[in-house]
């Protein structure tokens, strides 16, 4: 394949905009995974000051790996939106710069 041919491939390809799409989608689910972590957070809170005993023990330690997935899940989908934005960011800037190749 030439460079010809590369060059009209990317200029003539999908572009970013799907890459756009994915970071949104992750930043969304990132913000339900921290309102999920939040609300596990609390109500571990709110357990804390109004049970005392072995049972308020068991459910607060049934509560709170719910609110460490939700945190881990949260931390791992900012993460993939963070790369996904760099690649749509990346390829709008080398699409941009082949606009000036001259073939």
């Amino acid at each position: 394949m030439s460079i010809a041919q590369i060059v009209e491939k990317i200029q003539n390809g999908a572009g970013s905009g799907d890459l756009h799409e994915g970071a949104q989608v992750a930043k969304d689910q990132t913000s339900a995974q921290m309102q999920i972590s939040d609300g596990s957070h609390d109500l571990v809170q709110r357990l804390a000051s109004a049970w005392s005993g072995q049972g308020a023990d068991a459910a607060r330690e049934n509560i709170r790996p719910l609110a460490v997935s939700a945190d881990d899940a949260s931390q791992t989908l900012s993460s993939n939106r963070q790369h996904i934005q760099t690649q749509a960011d990346t390829t709008e800037r080398f699409s941009s710069r082949l606009d000036f190749v001259v073939l």
